[in-house]
């Protein structure tokens, strides 16, 4: 049976990916890739011995630290099939890590995550008071989505950003507040900076919730990018979503497809009934199910349209 009160925490993923450093010297490494406006560190884990094919992110949101869950589980997945070398969903993994490496970013926000786990305590008393006010006043934070400075770090990327009029607020919020720029947000620039210096072709941003996925703004139906999401619908069993307008833009796969025209999804994992709150543990062994092959499809489909050498999309 699950634990209901288990927490996919910021220090439980820092023992784990200590962990698999100590253990798999040589096939994972580990970057401290920035920090959080609260000094928190944030972590990319790289594993394999090949040029980036991809980068896979979790907990843009607070609240949907399951993601996080569910990539750092995949790594320890990943690399054990490697040691003995067997496949992960028809996959051979040992094949694929040594011509590519997958670049993991579990928490990008490590310290909104902190802030809706633990509440206000889990930080200085001198940022207590405000971060309540940015919660209207409550001292429950388990709906909580933006980073500790009330930026929603999903509305924080140049993908149509100007336009973002779904659901905005004008002020540092729990949720959906976009700034005053786009790529304010530490974590966003940390991010971005390890985007840019380990190029991969390939993203994959998780979320919560839902069972679906997005794939970019304003794209046609023809564009090859759509048959990559029919692939990764058929093997999660999620929806593959219609492109958006740019109404909604703002997120990083937006900014990735629409602007770069690289090859990137957003997947909500969890049920579409979660609501204002995390994704209840109950629904952790399906959300694996669907998704402990994602990273090795992923990384394959870029090989098999030796998307290495060039970083684009091939038409």
């Amino acid at each position: 049976m699950e634990d209901l009160n288990f927490v996919y925490s910021y220090d439980l993923m820092r023992q784990e990916i200590h962990e698999l450093e100590t253990v798999h010297r040589g096939l994972v490494q580990v970057e401290v890739i920035g920090q959080a406006p609260y000094g928190r560190d944030i972590f990319a884990i790289g594993i394999g011995h090949g040029p980036a094919c991809a980068v896979l992110s979790g907990s843009h949101h607070a609240r949907e630290w399951m993601t996080t869950q569910l990539l750092m589980k995949m790594l320890r997945t990943y690399a054990s099939a490697y040691v003995s070398n067997y496949a992960v969903g028809g996959y051979a993994v040992r094949e694929i890590l040594d011509q590519t490496t997958i670049w993991f970013v579990p928490m990008v926000d490590v310290d909104g995550v902190e802030l809706q786990q633990r509440g206000a305590t889990a930080f200085s008393e001198s940022v207590r008071e405000s971060l309540i006010q940015m919660n209207r006043g409550s001292e429950d934070f388990s709906a909580w989505k933006a980073n500790a400075e009330g930026l929603d770090l999903n509305r924080q990327y140049d993908g149509a950003w100007e336009g973002i009029s779904v659901d905005a607020v004008t002020h540092p919020a729990s949720k959906n507040y976009k700034g005053t720029r786009p790529f304010e947000a530490m974590e966003v620039k940390a991010l971005m900076a390890f985007l840019e210096k380990v190029n991969p072709p390939a993203e994959i941003a998780y979320h919560s919730a839902g069972e679906v996925i997005f794939w970019g703004l304003e794209l046609d139906l023809d564009d090859p990018r759509h048959m990559a999401g029919k692939e990764l619908a058929n093997l999660t069993g999620y929806e593959l979503l219609p492109p958006l307008s740019d109404k909604h833009g703002g997120g990083l796969t937006d900014w990735w497809t629409y602007n770069l025209g690289k090859i990137g999804f957003t997947v909500e994992i969890g049920s579409p009934t979660t609501g204002e709150g995390p994704v209840s543990q109950t629904e952790f062994p399906k959300v694996w199910e669907a998704n402990q092959a994602v990273g090795m499809w992923m990384a394959n489909y870029v090989l098999q349209n030796s998307l290495l050498s060039s970083g684009d999309v091939q038409t």
